[in-house]
């Protein structure tokens, strides 16, 4: 083909004639319309049902009370109060947070968790700690007292003279 040919070509569409064959169906559209109809009313009608009841459903739990922390007390007694103030006294928020891990992990109250064997052995474990830090404190300048250093923690010299008084002591 030419370059000329390819631009002539028609590129209209004529419309071609459809044949009317709906004498046949004409019978047969209304009854399957009104089927359909009828079906789509049926299942439209049951998921409103649904819509409602789970609607209704939801309105009912919305309205009932939160029973899921049912071991704490609505109510704060005063005794229950400074029982609690009494046995946080000294403890570190440290100690208090941990405290409230048990409470929340066992589903008691704070005051029973502060009572449970696994809070007294932290407890016993920080406090050790503790003296440990304040053992390992330096001596203040005026109590004439030195501190004592571990060997990995001296210097050669310091070494060298520790050497020196042993050699003396011995001789």
């Amino acid at each position: 083909m030419s370059e000329q040919d390819d631009v002539e070509l028609d590129t209209s569409i004529e419309p071609t004639k459809e044949v009317d064959n709906t004498k046949d169906s004409e019978v047969d559209a209304p009854v399957a319309e009104t089927e359909d109809v009828e079906k789509l009313k049926e299942t439209n009608k049951r998921l409103f049902e649904r819509a409602k009841t789970a609607e209704n459903k939801l309105k009912e739990f919305n309205k009932k009370p939160d029973s899921t922390n049912n071991s704490v007390p609505q109510t704060v007694d005063p005794v229950e109060v400074a029982n609690l103030a009494n046995a946080l006294q000294g403890l570190t928020q440290e100690e208090i947070d941990f405290a409230k891990t048990i409470a929340a992990g066992g589903k008691t109250t704070l005051l029973q968790a502060l009572q449970t064997e696994g809070f007294k052995a932290y407890h016993k474990n920080v406090e050790a700690e503790e003296r440990k830090k304040k053992a390992a404190l330096g001596a203040s300048k005026g109590s004439g007292q030195e501190v004592q250093k571990s060997m990995s923690e001296l210097s050669r010299e310091d070494h060298m003279k520790l050497a020196a008084e042993a050699a003396q002591n011995i001789r």
